[in-house]
């Protein structure tokens, strides 16, 4: 449901890239359109009505994701009594459940709307504004949407190794606080130095991960974001040297310039989750392996 009114959200946010440039196309005719004008501002304002019902059925599918992974949890565990003495398959089984699935499948489920949104923005805008500008321009992103992602799918390993790793200091960071309680309110002292001594080591690790992770990300999409660029910029200059003189064309171009700026600004956001489509499989991956607990021999419990 969040992903049709995504869709119909989009479409308005089309027909106002429309609106502004059939406006200025009106003011090369010695006229202004009133009514272009008119269904601008209400393109405008008609766009908030089906992004209220994206983020409240977006908010459902959380829950619906979580509440689906705890329903597989039950199914998986219920009654396997001779997994109660692994203690580490409990702390991280129960650590996977409580926190770090729900981070998981909220992250996922927002990513994949964030994407969606992205794609149909910039598909639907640049559409429309090729189809008044010159259909060169299509050819100018699709060659760099083509040269970037090539870029981001060979350093995608790079990425999935970083994200595996911090996915797995976050746990090992949780699951040492959950002790937190007897460990600080008893305060034997001996106890409680260790216990200390490995959450800060464990908070080190996990921020230098979390760093590293993010600062690949960030450099292959900034990397990618240049790689997309340089087409777009070759043929909009060409478009302009080409239409300088055409008055009717060269409104269009100065009215929707501030829209392919914000294009090119998606551009930078759709190739960074480009980079991140490997972590985000990987963490996805994370909490599945824990639905898929080793196979035990029960005549050794008998």
């Amino acid at each position: 449901m969040a992903l049709i009114f995504l869709l119909i959200q989009q479409i308005v946010v089309a027909s106002s890239t429309f609106f502004i440039a059939r406006l200025a196309q009106s003011l090369t005719e010695d006229t202004i359109s009133i009514l272009y004008m008119v269904l601008f501002a209400l393109s405008l304002v008609a766009v908030y009505v089906p992004a209220y019902f994206c983020v409240t059925n977006t908010e459902r599918a959380k829950y619906d994701a979580h509440k689906l992974y705890n329903d597989n949890f039950h199914t998986v565990f219920l009654g396997k009594t001779c997994l109660l003495s692994s203690d580490e398959l409990q702390s991280t089984a129960t650590t996977t459940l409580a926190q770090e699935s729900n981070y998981t499948l909220e992250t996922v489920i927002d990513s994949i709307f964030d994407i969606l949104a992205l794609v149909l923005n910039v598909l639907f805008n640049v559409l429309v504004i090729a189809w008044f500008l010159d259909g060169t321009l299509l050819l100018g992103y699709a060659v760099g949407i083509i040269f970037a992602s090539l870029f981001v799918h060979f350093r995608r390993h790079a990425l999935k190794s970083a994200a595996k790793t911090d996915q797995q200091s976050r746990l090992n960071l949780t699951t040492k606080l959950f002790d937190s309680w007897d460990n600080v309110v008893i305060f034997n002292k001996h106890n409680y130095t260790l216990y200390n001594n490995m959450v800060q080591k464990s908070f080190e690790t996990a921020k230098n991960n979390s760093v590293k992770s993010t600062s690949i990300q960030h450099i292959n999409s900034s990397l990618g974001m240049i790689i997309r660029m340089l087409p777009v910029f070759v043929v909009t200059a060409f478009i302009f040297n080409k239409n300088w003189q055409d008055a009717s064309t060269m409104a269009v171009l100065i009215a929707t310039l501030p829209r392919q700026i914000q294009l090119l600004q998606m551009c930078y956001a759709l190739i960074g989750y480009h980079t991140s489509i490997g972590v985000i499989k990987t963490m996805l991956d994370g909490i599945l392996e824990v639905l898929q607990p080793t196979t035990v021999d029960l005549d050794t419990y008998i």
